[in-house]
């Protein structure tokens, strides 16, 4: 009991230091303790299950000053290594769209506007124009809602597994299937940086 008591002293004191405070009760509940001696239960979603640190990293543009978020690392799709692509995701908290940028390994050059085309492991289906121009570093950038529209696609992307994405160069395409891990990895990135942007 004395150790309940001096915790409790010890968070109202950092609450009047700090303003709010998140402090754990002693059946394991999140709550937020307030400067008017006030507190409320912490609302639990599927972010706080996923270990946003590790997927996703905030950074400053040394240029504009503006901040940004995005994955740690990429998501890499490929069976053998040869062909496939390494997916990115970034997200500028002062603009309303996200972006991804795909770099397409095998297939030789990009064209203008390439189509990329999803099959999600519902059965569902979607197909969409990426917004980067033609190029042979075989890099691709499509950005997703705000000024850019294509919100449903976003939120496809965001809520459902993809079982197999084809992306198409100027004489083919590059198609692989996701394992379970690189469809989950890319949706929990998506709620990491959409939640905390």
């Amino acid at each position: 009991m004395r150790k309940f008591v001096l915790t409790f002293c010890l968070s109202i004191l950092l609450v009047q230091l700090y303003g709010q405070i998140e402090a754990t009760t002693i059946n394991d509940k999140k709550v937020l303790l307030f400067e008017d001696g006030t507190w409320k239960y912490v609302k639990t979603n599927r972010i706080h299950s996923i270990d946003c640190m590790l997927l996703t990293s905030i950074a400053e543009d040394t240029i504009t000053g503006g901040k940004y978020i995005s994955s740690s690392g990429n998501v890499f799709v490929s069976k053998n290594g040869e062909k496939g692509f390494r997916i990115s995701i970034k997200k500028i908290f002062s603009e309303e769209y996200t972006g991804f940028y795909f770099k397409v390994i095998g297939g030789g050059c990009i064209g203008d506007n390439p189509m990329i085309e999803i099959l999600f492991r519902d059965g569902t289906k979607s197909n969409f124009f990426a917004d980067s121009k033609n190029n042979c570093e075989n890099d691709i950038y499509v950005f997703l809602g705000g000024e850019y529209g294509k919100e449903e696609y976003l939120e496809q992307i965001r809520k459902k597994e993809i079982k197999t994405m084809r992306i198409h160069t100027n004489n083919s395409y590059v198609q692989e299937n996701f394992t379970v891990e690189n469809s989950r990895e890319l949706i929990n990135i998506l709620v990491c940086i959409l939640g905390r942007a």
